[in-house]
């Protein structure tokens, strides 16, 4: 009997050893996409009248860059939250006027953040979110 009793703990730690890698391998995938959260949106819309240059988005110390955007256009900027942090927009319209604007605060934890803003004539900027 302690053969049996042997190949049954040997066959119990294969199972065990078999269920703590598969929890492993779904605790590590689901920290990749935590971190690879790209579900948060920033549109940003062009109704200045102008092309936008040098386009910025800022949210903590991330920051996403397009180098134009026409009168019309909009832009989705997806982001990540690892810490609290407010967001920025900035750029400059084609008559060489800049703008810029600090939006609300985003911090980790909410999930799919939504804001827009609205580039507007002369650069004024408005914007909304929601969660």
């Amino acid at each position: 009997m302690r053969g049996a009793e042997v190949r049954s703990r040997s066959r119990g730690f294969a199972v065990l050893r078999r269920l703590l890698l598969l929890a492993l391998g779904v605790a590590a995938g689901y920290g990749l996409a935590v971190l690879a959260d790209d579900s948060h949106r920033i549109v940003v819309r062009n109704a200045s009248g102008q092309t936008v240059t040098d386009l910025a988005v800022e949210v903590g110390a991330a920051r996403y860059e397009a180098e134009s955007l026409a009168d019309g256009e909009s832009v989705t900027v997806g982001f990540v939250v690892r810490q609290d942090s407010a967001y920025r927009v900035a750029g400059t319209l084609a008559d060489g006027a800049r703008f810029e604007h600090s939006f609300g605060y985003v911090t980790p934890g909410v999930p799919r953040y939504r804001a827009s803003a609205v580039i507007g004539p002369g650069g004024a900027v408005e914007g909304s979110a929601n969660w």
